[in-house]
């Protein structure tokens, strides 16, 4: 009876010690969605800060990393921009006029989104099923 009293408790804390690293992962990745898009917001009120009328396009950026340095360096906005580095394998970056969009894809998280710069929340994230490639994703969303 002890013997088995002793694999359960066993298998318990195992169970404990799979979940809540789980939970966190999540929570941390929930707080990534929800606070990127302030980042963004950000990033783009500094870009047009100067010039309310500036054609982002005339700016030459080509990669999201560009971008890093228009934003406040807080505790917070490097630590998203450590995740975004590390855990996510693509991004793509749209510039048009007035705003940008930010596309990025972590096969490890199993993601997706895309956020406009412009807008105060993700305009459309993917977490479910088959994620697509980030082009497809990315045209399809700037295009409706």
């Amino acid at each position: 009876m002890f013997k088995n009293y002793k694999i359960l408790l066993l298998l318990f804390f195992s169970l404990i010690l799979v979940i809540i690293p789980s939970c966190k992962k999540e929570a941390e990745l929930n707080e990534f969605f929800f606070k990127l898009p302030t980042l963004n917001q950000n990033i783009l009120g500094e870009l047009k800060y100067d010039d309310a009328d500036l054609d982002l396009t005339t700016l030459g950026i080509k990669e999201y990393s560009e971008l890093y340095k228009y934003a406040d360096q807080t505790k917070d906005n490097l630590e998203m921009f450590e995740f975004i580095n590390e855990d996510v394998q693509e991004q793509k970056l749209l510039i048009t006029k007035d705003t940008f969009y930010i596309c990025l894809k972590s096969t490890k998280y199993h993601f997706i989104l895309i956020d406009d710069a412009f807008t105060n929340e993700l305009d459309n994230i993917q977490t479910k099923g088959t994620i697509p490639s980030i082009d497809e994703f990315s045209q399809r969303l700037i295009n409706e």
